[in-house]
This record gives structure tokens, C-alpha cells and sequence, in this order.
């Protein structure tokens, strides 16, 4: 774990060219938040007018072009979560979420503290004058639940704004330009979005970022039961015999969606290793 130190710095004048700030092109900024995709799954992506109709809002799936549609003079954003194709179709919906690749702290600097946060983040990016979004990547991908639970509780415990704590939410690319009618009314014209901070080394397992936050989060509402784990060694993870049922629930459903889409994806040892 990691404390915030000094090292990192922002420049006199937010948004506006400055040598000293990481350049970093969208697709590489992706790959290393998405560093591990689920079977099928993929990030999404959107680039919108701010007075686009609310259709121009659904987003794009990440594909071989998929970057090139973004364009630098629009809003430019992307989902934390990873997306399950419903049919041939993407669409940015929880029930479509198959995991989750970052946690975000929003509206940091103008509602949170900068001082205040104590763990080192994988990026920061400015996303209006004086206000930016403070990155974790996750080591290992996280299911949308245990996602909810943890910005629930940073948000309870004022690390991030309130209205940033869906597992499927829409965060600023580090590209682009905030279109917003506040933002162009105190700046004079779009903010164009900078990245300040890029650390994509920087991992961080949901146990840690509870801790260096000091979230009161159990720890086993914290980490997934570890794969081949005995009954015995799940039910210390759990913790009751009711989280250990509904554990089995969880992998009851996604077994049957996994079958559904794929028939090779089932999920009956798992099930079976939990009854014995």
C-alpha cells in the first residue's frame, strides 16, 4: 500500500499545455485499466456533444476502431465496468456488467479534500478547473456487487461524491473536453481534460483500498472466496451460513446465464465443491 506523497503535483495553470504532465493516448490508457477482460467482455466507450439527444448517450463497445471515434473537441468518456454483449448488442446496464476494473473518487478538489485522500492513485485527471477524478485500478476484476458496496461506502464515508457510485458509471477519459454550460460559463470556453497523474503501476485489491480509506467494511464483504477453497475455508470467507448461501445463489444465476449464452461456461464444480 501506498501513501500519497508529495511527488505529486498539478500544474499552476489546470488545463492549460504543460510539458511536465504525462501524455498518455486514450488506447493505453484503457489497456492498462483493463488489463484483464471476462470471456466477451468489453469496455465501454462514449464521445458526445453536450446537446446531443439522450440516445447519443448509450456508448460503444471497445473494438479494433473503437477509439477512433473519440473526439477530442466532445465529452470523452468510458465505463469502469466491463460489458457482457446482450445478442450482438453492448449496452451499459448493470444487469450487462461483468465486472468491474476501477474505483474512481469523483469531484475531488471541489467537494473532497485533494490533502486528504491517503492512498496514491493509479491516474488522476482534472475534469473542470480545480475538480478531478482520483483512479485505483484493480488488481483483479471485481464482481459489480462487491464493486457497490465499496463506493457505497466511500461516498457514506465523504471520500467521493454521492452521484459516482454506480458500478457501471461513466468517468472522464483522460482526452477530450468538458462541454458542460457551468463549466464553459467559468471557464470561457470548453475545459479541455487533463491527466496529471499516471501511476497504471499502482494496483490495488478491494481489501486494501477499505483499508487505506479506513472504510468499516468486513473483510469478508471485501474478497471473493479464493478458487478451490474447501467448504471449511468458505465458510471462514463468508462468515455465516447465510452468506454462504447466498454465495451459492450468486453462482447458481451466473451459471445459468453463463450456460445460456456459452454451454462450455457452466460453473458446476464451483457448486458442487460447496455442497461437500
Amino acid at each position: 500500500m501506498t501513501v500519497l506523497s508529495n511527488a505529486v503535483t498539478r500544474p499552476e495553470h489546470p488545463g492549460r499545455e504543460s510539458n511536465a504532465r504525462p501524455q498518455v493516448e486514450p488506447n493505453e490508457f484503457l489497456t492498462a485499466v483493463f488489463h484483464t477482460l471476462p470471456n466477451k467482455a468489453q469496455p465501454m466507450l462514449l464521445s458526445v456533444a453536450q446537446d446531443a439527444p439522450q440516445s447519443a448517450w448509450e456508448g460503444w463497445a471497445l473494438n479494433p476502431r473503437g477509439v477512433l471515434q473519440l473526439d477530442p473537441q466532445e465529452n470523452c468518456y468510458f465505463s469502469i465496468a466491463s460489458i457482457r454483449p446482450t445478442g450482438s448488442r453492448y449496452r451499459r446496464r448493470l444487469e450487462n456488467a461483468e465486472a468491474v476494473h476501477a474505483i474512481v473518487l469523483d469531484d475531488i478538489g471541489s467537494k473532497v479534500d485533494a490533502d486528504r485522500i491517503p492512498l496514491e492513485p493509479s491516474w488522476i485527471v482534472e475534469t473542470s478547473p480545480d475538480n478531478c477524478q482520483y483512479g485505483y485500478i484493480l488488481r483483479d476484476p471485481i464482481a459489480t456487487q462487491e464493486a457497490k458496496r465499496l463506493l457505497n461506502a466511500l461516498a457514506a464515508s465523504g471520500w467521493t461524491d454521492a452521484g459516482a457510485k454506480s458500478a457501471v458509471h461513466w468517468m472522464r477519459l483522460p482526452f477530450g473536453q468538458n462541454c458542460k454550460p457551468p463549466v464553459i460559463e467559468e471557464w470561457g470556453e470548453p475545459f479541455p481534460v487533463a491527466l496529471h497523474h499516471w501511476s497504471p503501476e499502482r494496483l490495488y485489491s478491494p481489501h486494501e483500498l477499505a483499508q487505506g480509506f479506513r472504510l468499516d467494511l468486513p473483510p469478508d464483504q471485501m474478497e471473493n472466496t479464493p478458487q478451490g477453497a474447501t467448504k471449511a475455508d468458505q465458510m471462514d470467507v463468508c462468515g455465516t451460513h447465510e452468506a454462504l448461501c447466498e454465495a451459492a445463489k450468486n453462482i447458481v444465476t451466473d451459471a445459468a446465464r453463463r450456460t445460456h449464452d456459452d454451454p462450455t461456461l457452466g460453473r458446476h464444480s464451483e457448486i458442487v465443491r460447496m455442497a461437500h
